[in-house]
């Protein structure tokens, strides 16, 4: 019974601390190295054009120190996920 406490009373007091969105643009490079993977990153351009949006990666950190990865490959399911994570509506009082 006290374990099952100890785990509520953190899931109570667990906070959302801080939301990170990291859109990823351009193309994924398969290589087959690492010597070749750190050659290609010393010669990759930096400034180049704008390219789409491949995946928008997501990470929630509570203050607990958990934390939760989410990856999408369209904006419509990366807002839904992160919909998933709003506080409920408060609902007036009658």
């Amino acid at each position: 019974m006290i374990e099952f406490t100890d785990r509520l009373a953190v899931s109570i007091a667990r906070e959302i601390e801080a939301v990170f969105v990291f859109p990823l643009h351009g193309r994924e490079t398969l290589i087959h190295s690492v010597e070749q993977a750190i050659a290609y990153i010393e010669g990759y351009d930096e400034v180049v054009e704008a390219l789409p949006v491949v995946n928008y990666i997501i990470e929630i950190r509570y203050n607990t120190g958990d934390r939760i990865d989410g990856k999408f490959t369209t904006k419509d399911a990366a807002i839904d996920f992160l919909r998933g994570y709003l506080p409920p509506p408060v609902i007036p009082a009658a």
